[in-house]
């Protein structure tokens, strides 16, 4: 066996972490943004190299990291710049735009451009970039969406995702149509024409472009039904007739059933769930749609199964066409079944006399025909029972049966009477809450008794019940109101100071307490609802009484008509909070007094400061007015800018009711002011100014004292009527006490009933001497007002000044379409004597020039769309025609 010897080799391997390289890895110099960047050393761990650089120009470093073995393919740069290097820097983060893109998606809209930002990582061992993220934003005339791709979401206006690159768009569509213009024949369903209205359908995706589609359609009845057929799901919808309801099969006209019912169908009212037979309660079971024409059965049983009723019949027919559904009643124990029938009134019909069947319970603890207690002669007879038997007849009994009220279910106004007193029948009627009896025969020599509905008591001529006027009825406590059918208000109790008041309304029941001690208004309810009550004449002017409010009118004034203090009641629209009433009974509608109730009320507790809230309603007409009442100043406001603005209105003083002016108005100032149009009264002085307000919400205006050395006064102006609030100023004119403001306005001197006042001035219209030079330092110069609008400016001198090498002009204006110029001068030299004229142009805009001696005619008449003249001689060039040199030398005339 042979030995191989081999010489021991030993290898020393030298490496580190912090190693020095000699040689750069990618080159000795650099130029980066104007500096040059020096290689100065490299490290390397046996794996990457790091060349460091650096530039003396701008004092920075700048560090390139690569793979040792694989050259200067691929760099890491960091230091003075951030990104990457393959022969030349690139940022990692880098965005893009392109205009010349195409996209287009299912909904219609098109995208023609599109932006990004990528950023990227260098990957050192394969000398590549790795992709880290990228987002790109499309966008076109119809908006713009963004992606992260290749594989992401889709959000904007548009949605979906992109896949692989590739983009799935979300789509929908919808389409409707007017009833009969759908594609598809109309069809009958539960007696109504139904028609197709609309479709729609949406493709919608999910993250790995898998599409999920639905949609469906619509229809709908000109009852006001409705069907939807979804591509996926049951058909369902709901019918006027039948109400909710599915099909349960493929046909449309086969067999759909109720979704929900929790009520029978033929009944006058859906909630009731009981019919009476022979005294027995018998409970609602089931109901079932039998077919698509709409015909539905209700089945009903009592408890102990002894009694079934069937309710067959056409839904559409007996809710609209009033066609009676088929009922058939079995009882046990007795042979047959009873047959008849039921209406949409929730009248019964063609039953067998043996069958007591009834749809509410038939035995009464409470009377149909009028109240609980009735009063013969003042004395009480109370309700003892009362019965209605299957055909709606009714008895109500009082007084242990000496009192029958016998009638119709249907008609709870009317009943006859048979009353048995002191050994006598008596026979009548019940009309409306009023009874009348006849003597007996032969006639009694006793008096009839009289039948009341409460004790008699002593009331006003007539009450105001929420804006029904209700007329005391002779020898009764009873008050009929106007109208078909009437209502009626009956007036109970012994103490004057609390009275009831009960009986029926428009809008529900009556129950109130009536004050006859102190009258005026009173609280009442109406079908539950809190309302306000007056006492009235006959004629429906209304009584006032009560305790005013201190600081509250004795009587306001608007419309033209006086209303005086009605009383304080609980508002029956704010909680209760008390509010003192005035009201106006009597109104003229096409020219003829007409009885309607209008109650102005005035919170008593201040809304904000010294002003409190005012409502104003007039009964019978929709809506309310608001506004606001002043105790300071005793003026009415109403909010600007709104469609429920007060009238006018006003506080007066009696008994002649003048109007109130405040006291204290400062001397040399009016007791009013009108701006544009409308009166502002005097309110106060404060801080030295006097205080004036217009009718509308923030409408002020402020007047100083004399100035010491001017004698002028400061106006001050708001009105957010008009100028959204701005102030605007001016001085007030001591000898006409008016004055026109800086924005135009005019402000004139009113008198105490809001009139202009006559200013007594003097002028002749001859020529006056200025004592000084007058200067106006503004463009615009106004004078005059024209006689049906103080605030509008008669004439109107303009300066516009374009600056230096711009125009300079001066307009002059009149505001009238029918306006004229006219310039006169004196005949004698000293302008004292005649006056004749120079030139005017008319309303037509002719041109008159008259001659420099006085002339009543002018001499040349320069007229744009008719006929010139000329009284003297006109000359024209040699040549017999005007040169065309005149017509180069501007427009032709």
């Amino acid at each position: 066996m042979k030995r191989l010897f081999l010489p021991l080799l030993s290898i020393v391997l030298l490496c580190g972490t912090d190693s020095h390289a000699q040689t750069p890895l990618f080159g000795s110099s650099h130029s980066l943004d104007t500096h040059t960047y020096d290689w100065t050393d490299s490290t390397n761990d046996g794996t990457y190299q790091w060349d460091n650089y650096y530039s003396t120009s701008s004092g920075g470093t700048l560090t390139i990291k690569g793979k040792m073995y694989a050259g200067a393919a691929m760099g890491e740069v960091s230091g003075a710049f951030t990104g990457y290097y393959d022969g030349s820097f690139h940022p990692l983060t880098q965005t893009y735009s392109e205009e010349a893109v195409s996209v287009s998606s299912p909904n219609g809209r098109a995208y023609t451009s599109r932006t990004g930002t990528t950023t990227y990582a260098v990957n050192l061992d394969s000398s590549s970039l790795m992709l880290v993220s990228l987002a790109d934003t499309y966008s076109g005339p119809d908006g713009s969406f963004t992606v992260s791709g290749p594989n992401g979401p889709v959000q904007g206006s548009e949605s979906g995702y992109m896949v692989d690159g590739s983009f799935y768009f979300d789509s929908s569509y919808s389409q409707s149509w007017e009833p009969g213009m759908g594609p598809g024949a109309s069809h009958s369903l539960f007696g109504s024409t139904y028609h197709h209205t609309s479709q729609w359908g949406s493709t919608m995706y999910d993250a790995t472009g898998t599409a999920a589609t639905s949609g469906g359609d619509s229809y709908s009845s000109d009852a006001g039904g409705s069907y939807t057929v979804p591509s996926e799901g049951d058909v369902s919808g709901n019918d006027p007739y039948v109400g909710d309801w599915v099909l349960v099969s493929g046909a449309l006209g086969s067999a759909p059933v109720f979704a929900s019912r929790n009520a029978p169908r033929f009944v006058v009212d859906d909630g009731a769930r009981v019919i009476w037979v022979n005294a027995v309660a018998v409970n609602w079971v089931s109901s079932s749609l039998d077919d698509a024409a709409g015909q539905v059965t209700d089945v009903w049983a009592s408890l102990d199964g002894g009694i079934e009723v069937t309710v067959t019949g056409n839904a559409r027919d007996f809710m609209v066409d009033s066609q009676a559904a088929s009922v058939s009643v079995s009882v046990q124990g007795v042979a047959g079944t009873f047959t008849g029938s039921i209406t949409r009134s929730g009248g019964l019909g063609a039953f067998s006399p043996a069958l007591d069947i009834h749809l509410t319970d038939p035995n009464r603890d409470t009377p149909l025909f009028t109240v609980a207690t009735l009063y013969v002669d003042n004395v009480p007879f109370e309700f003892a029972g009362g019965y209605e038997d299957a055909f709606g007849n009714r008895i109500d009994t009082y007084g242990g049966g000496a009192l029958v009220l016998t009638g119709q279910v249907a008609d709870p106004e009317a009943a006859t009477v048979n009353l048995t007193a002191g050994g006598a029948s008596y026979t009548g009627g019940f009309t409306a809450g009023v009874f009348t009896l006849e003597p007996p025969a032969p006639p009694a020599t006793t008096p009839v008794p009289v039948i009341l509905t409460q004790a008699l008591v002593n009331g006003p001529p007539a009450f105001w019940i929420d804006g029904v006027l209700y007329v005391h009825v002779g020898g009764t406590n009873s008050y009929m109101s106007d109208g078909a059918p009437p209502h009626a208000v009956a007036l109970s109790g012994t103490e004057a100071s609390a009275l009831s008041l009960n009986g029926t309304h428009t809008d529900g029941a009556v129950s109130g307490s009536y004050d006859a001690v102190t009258s005026g208004v009173y609280a009442v309810t109406v079908g539950g609802a809190p309302r306000i009550g007056c006492p009235a004449s006959a004629d429906g002017t209304p009584q006032g009484g009560g305790t005013r409010p201190a600081d509250f009118p004795e009587a306001v004034k608007a419309e033209g008509t006086t209303w005086p203090f009605a009383g304080l009641v609980a508002d029956d629209t704010t909680g209760g909070a008390p509010v003192a009433c005035y009201a106006r009974g009597r109104e003229t509608l096409e020219g003829m007094p007409t009885a309607r109730l209008s109650l102005l009320k005035i919170r008593e507790a201040a809304a904000t400061g010294t002003r409190h809230a005012v409502t104003l309603r007039t009964y019978g007409v929709a809506g309310t007015r608001t506004g606001g009442y002043d105790t300071a100043s005793s003026l009415f406001d109403t909010l600007t800018g709104t469609d429920t603005a007060l009238p006018p209105m006003h506080r007066t003083v009696p008994p002649d009711h003048t109007r109130w002016l405040n006291p204290g108005v400062p001397a040399g100032l009016p007791p009013s002011f009108i701006v544009r149009g409308q009166p502002w009264w005097y309110a106060f002085t404060q801080g030295g100014l006097a205080v004036y307000h217009g009718f509308h919400t923030g409408q002020q205006m402020t007047v100083s004292a004399p100035d010491a050395t001017t004698g002028a006064r400061a106006v001050v102006l708001a009105d957010p009527l008009s100028n959204s609030g701005a102030a605007t100023q001016g001085s007030l004119s001591d000898v006409r006490v008016s004055a026109r403001l800086r924005d135009g306005t005019v402000v004139i001197s009113g008198n105490q009933d809001g009139q202009q006042q006559e200013v007594t001035y003097n002028d002749d219209f001859t020529l006056h001497t200025i004592r000084s030079d007058v200067d106006i330092i503004g463009n615009n110069l106004s004078f005059g007002v024209l006689q049906d609008d103080a605030s509008l400016a008669g004439a109107l001198f303009s300066f516009a000044d374009q600056g230096d090498g711009g125009r300079a002009a001066l307009h002059q204006v009149l505001a009238r379409d029918r306006a004229e110029w006219v310039w006169w001068k004196a005949v004698a030299a000293n302008g004292m004597t005649d006056w004749h004229p120079v030139m005017m142009v008319d309303e037509n805009h002719v041109l008159r020039l008259y001659p420099r001696t006085p002339a009543e005619f002018p001499s040349i008449i320069l007229n744009p769309e008719g006929t010139s003249s000329f009284k003297g001689p006109v000359r024209v060039p040699r040549g017999g025609d005007i040169p065309m040199g005149i017509y180069q030398a501007g427009g032709e005339p």
